[in-house]
């Protein structure tokens, strides 16, 4: 079966099982899934929102959301572009490189060594183009594209995070790759804040790293992305795409004011900072009495790395009364809490990673609830019942806070509990 690339090389596929991106099989298999879910129990669906490309409703209930703002978008580079489609759900951010996607030009970045840095649209992660820098002979330092970031004099003990995706020629794939952020100024040299290094395969790769300022009397922070000298030779090839840095702990999707709704620059397109505005996504609608919630998710931003209790959605009537699915703070899980008139009960999922897409199902018959990942049973509870019947869902964040850094496809609801040959069904490819 196919997989995901531990460095994100593959673009999503909803699972380790399913065909590669971009392929016919996986266009076929979306649009079985969509059809899938349609089947089941189709008399009991209350809605069901494949996020393919909008949040239309294709149960037939015309349900349309309440609330829907900020920076919700459907990248086509994330899914098969007529396979079906996911919603990016996420916090707000600010991406600090002012040319992350080399749509226009190579502005800002400056090479190093004996290489040699085109804009080329032969591969492109984001948008049309990317940084196609080619090896050339007795190369010390290939791929060293540095890229000076203001950021108004750095204070000690600030975070930066930075992420960037790396396409690898045949002859390039077995190189070290390492992105890299450096602080500079004041009366100390110049010292690397933060670093990855991974060894690429053939395809797309993903770096990331976080880490915090040094020295108080720094100026400014720069980046640099380079494929270092061990292994390369002259003709060896790679692409650099969606290069962010954020100041920030922790990683979140990526952003650049070309994305659509919610997404800015700060000045001229491409040529300054970009930012995005969190995304807020409601429906106002009763939770059934009985009822079965399923979606496909993908984590960005790992539970352990935030203080947030990230909402992958939540159905609630007040405080006391809702239900949730979430990523636990400070541990890499996902969890339902209900909290039925004031009491609480927990189911806790086994754990999860970066990138790795899982299904989700919670069923409820009225007594028992009961949380299945990929298929499987994790465990069930019997809650207390409501007090008052939960009427807003909220899908990627509770209300205007706790908000997923992810995606989201193919959210369904049933007024009946499914069983576990049902879940299974739309679980399996």
């Amino acid at each position: 079966m196919g997989s995901v690339n531990s460095h994100m090389g593959a673009r999503w596929t909803f699972g380790s099982r399913l065909p590669r991106a971009g392929s016919p099989a996986l266009a076929a298999y979306f649009r079985s899934y969509y059809k899938m879910v349609l089947l089941i129990a189709p008399d009991n669906l209350l809605l069901y929102a494949p996020f393919d490309g909008d949040t239309e409703d294709a149960s037939g209930n015309d349900n349309t959301p309440s609330t829907e703002s900020g920076g919700i978008i459907y990248p086509s580079y994330l899914v098969a572009p007529n396979g079906g489609g996911c919603v990016q759900l996420a916090e707000a951010t600010t991406n600090l490189i002012i040319n992350p996607s080399f749509e226009v030009d190579l502005y800002g970045w400056h090479d190093q060594g004996t290489v040699t840095k085109t804009r080329d649209n032969e591969r492109a992660y984001v948008g049309s183009y990317a940084m196609k820098c080619v090896a050339g002979a007795n190369n010390t330092q290939y791929g060293a594209v540095i890229y000076n970031v203001v950021t108004g004099s750095p204070v000690a003990q600030d975070s930066y995070s930075l992420q960037a995706r790396v396409y690898a020629d045949a002859n390039a794939a077995g190189t070290t790759a390492k992105i890299q952020i450096n602080e500079t100024g004041g009366a100390s040299g110049d010292q690397e804040t933060a670093a990855q290094e991974i060894t690429l395969e053939e395809g797309w790769n993903y770096l990331s790293c976080s880490g915090t300022v040094n020295k108080t009397d720094r100026t400014s922070l720069y980046v640099i992305v380079r494929i270092l000298d061990a292994g390369v030779v002259a003709g060896d090839t790679v692409w650099w795409d969606a290069i962010q840095m954020e100041k920030k702990s922790y990683l979140t999707p990526y952003c650049d004011g070309s994305l659509g709704d919610g997404h800015s620059w700060s000045g001229t397109a491409h040529n300054s900072t970009s930012s995005r505005t969190k995304t807020n996504l409601q429906y106002t609608l009763n939770l059934p009495d009985e009822f079965t919630i399923s979606t496909w998710a993908i984590p960005m931003t790992l539970p352990s790395e935030t203080t947030s209790y990230s909402r992958l959605w939540q159905w609630s009537a007040d405080a006391n009364n809702n239900v949730f699915l979430a990523y636990a703070e400070s541990a890499d899980k996902a969890y339902i809490a209900w909290r039925g008139d004031g009491s609480t009960s927990h189911i806790f999922d086994i754990d999860l990673n970066r990138f790795q897409p899982y299904h989700y199902v919670l069923t409820y018959d009225g007594t028992t609830a009961k949380l299945y990942r990929d298929g499987s049973s994790v465990d069930q509870v019997e809650p207390t019942a409501f007090a008052a019947t939960p009427d807003v869902l909220y899908i990627g964040a509770e209300d205007t806070y706790n908000n997923l850094n992810g995606w989201l496809a193919h959210f369904a609801v049933w007024n009946k509990a499914l069983d576990a040959a049902e879940v299974e069904y739309i679980s399996a490819p």
